[in-house]
């Protein structure tokens, strides 16, 4: 069972505990049944039927001011079960509540619609402050005008927020309000585990002088993570999404916001007051599923020394690869020099903003901009970007989104060459001639074919068949084989980007199969 959302809030009890505690229970009998008039829920298992799915609650008290109620749902005919789990319980002086959504399902690559379970949004109303470690827990998008930017700037200072806030920014020229609707569907679905907040144009330049590059403007939206943010804070830690990004793709680019700060509730430790769930379950306190074998241990062990092995060997890699670009740009530094072209150097020294970016914040990012701006030399079509919510969610979504972005450059620079003149064979032999952007020429980076394993198994090498401009085959397919490791340690969710070399042939570009996840391209290893 895979928990997708995870929120915590706690609220002031006014009164009495255990009545506090039992009309919030009442609240949940009334999402369980969707009825305004529930029935009262017996301890143990209610079985019935709730807009044609089938549904299971099981009520748990483990005292008197706390209870536990897990949900689970079913649709006839889909793989797919959905859990709810709510624990309530009054202590302190506060009611404090834990609501989990989680999923399980027979198809391992289905992708899901994550977002907060109405019940949420119920408990939410009813309370009357509910906060989380002193953040605010809202229930809608907040707009917030000029005047009040020191409040945004505030809460984004406070070294102890727990939620991620997410600012989206009036867009340019004349609308009619879409930006004011994305938000309010971003808000919906992540209420419970962020907040969103809503800058108009005044609003927006108060906030870029007081943060300065870490702002968002033009109608983008951005992420900004748990944590003290200030205008010398890191800016890669804070994601944001552009605004032409947002009007080409509004749905996935929604779904991308809102499964980022899902994710980062699922990794939130739950407060010690929810121990006694596990305690009335028999288990020591912040025990339940804790207990790992010996065995178990030892594999996880060797796996992450294998991992730091690899890193460690890609960082040498990295750092030559560094050192040899240094030289280079050395070298062209003292001849510009020599050449009294001193102003194009120092001209060129800093990205203008609408030139090729030098980084990018994930690889849905570095699939973009290829797009974007290598479209001359390199084919990327939309059917080749696929599955990248996991990779952009990962711990190092940043690191895989610029050597994704790396390889996607190499690609196209190789066709640049080739169109200029270059032809001492193909992309391998062009990346170990040492050019500027080439790409390792290594195995660990770099296959120019599969393995006969591959090539034999007519469903693995199915899985490496993309779509193609039908100047490179009639049949709007072909066979990729060739493709760049981005990361060779990062199992089944490390990127792959899958290629055909046509710059021979009617196009002269590069055309891009697959940038995804490992697992989309199983070979004997994965499987």
């Amino acid at each position: 069972m895979s928990v997708l959302y995870r929120a915590i809030w706690s609220d002031k009890v006014n009164g009495n505990a255990e009545e506090a505690v039992e009309a919030q229970l009442e609240q949940v009998a009334s999402w369980i049944q969707a009825s305004t008039t529930p029935d009262p829920l017996s301890e143990g298992q209610t079985h019935l039927s709730v807009a044609g799915r089938d549904r299971t609650a099981l009520l748990r008290r483990v005292e008197p001011a706390a209870f536990e109620v897990t949900v689970a749902d079913q649709s006839p005919g889909d793989d797919t079960d959905w859990t709810t789990t709510i624990r309530i319980v009054a202590h302190d002086g506060r009611v404090h509540a834990l609501v989990e959504n989680a999923m399980q399902s027979d198809d391992v690559t289905k992708r899901v619609s994550v977002g907060r379970p109405r019940i949420v949004h119920d408990l939410l109303t009813a309370a009357e402050k509910p906060c989380l470690n002193g953040s605010p827990v809202l229930t809608a998008a907040q707009a917030l005008p000029a005047k009040g930017i020191t409040i945004l700037t505030d809460l984004l200072a406070d070294p102890h927020r727990t939620l991620p806030v997410i600012v989206c920014s009036e867009p340019p020229g004349a609308h009619k309000g879409e930006w004011l609707a994305r938000a309010t569907k971003i808000a919906t679905r992540t209420e419970g585990v962020a907040l969103v907040v809503t800058l108009d144009w005044a609003a927006v330049t108060e906030f870029r002088r007081a943060i300065d590059r870490l702002a968002i403007w033009g109608g983008g939206i951005r992420i900004y993570a748990p944590g003290t943010v200030v205008a010398e804070s890191d800016g890669w830690r804070h994601r944001y999404f552009l605004h032409q990004r947002l009007e080409d793709a509004p749905q996935p680019t929604i779904d991308r916001i809102v499964y980022s700060v899902a994710q980062l509730s699922t990794r939130r430790r739950v407060p010690e007051v929810f121990a006694v769930f596990s305690e009335q379950a028999g288990l020591p306190a912040q025990a339940e599923g804790s207990t790992v074998p010996a065995e178990r241990l030892e594999e996880e062990r060797e796996q992450w020394e294998f991992a730091m092995d690899l890193a460690l060997e890609e960082r040498s890699e990295v750092e030559k690869e560094l050192a040899h670009a240094n030289g280079h740009l050395a070298r062209l530094k003292e001849e510009l020099v020599a050449q009294g072209l001193t102003d194009l150097l120092w001209g060129t020294q800093h990205e203008p903003g609408t030139s090729i970016p030098d980084e990018v914040q994930d690889a849905s990012e570095a699939a973009l901009a290829a797009q974007t701006y290598l479209s001359q030399w390199l084919a990327v079509p939309d059917s080749a970007i696929r599955e990248l919510e996991d990779v952009d969610t990962a711990p190092t979504a940043f690191a895989w989104g610029n050597r994704t972005w790396g390889g996607l450059r190499a690609l196209a620079a190789y066709a640049q060459d080739r169109a200029g003149g270059w032809d001492n064979g193909g992309f391998w032999e062009w990346c170990a001639s040492g050019p500027l952007l080439g790409w390792p020429a290594t195995p660990k980076k770099l296959a120019m074919t599969e393995g006969e394993t591959v090539q034999n198994n007519e469903k693995l090498r199915r899985a490496r068949v993309f779509k193609v401009d039908p100047a490179v085959d009639p049949a709007g397919e072909i066979t990729m084989l060739a493709h760049l490791k981005v990361s060779e340690g990062g199992g089944p969710l490390a990127p792959r980007i899958y290629f055909h070399d046509d710059t021979g042939g009617a196009t002269g570009r590069v055309h891009v199969g697959l940038i995804g996840p490992h697992s989309l391209v199983p070979n004997k290893s994965t499987n």
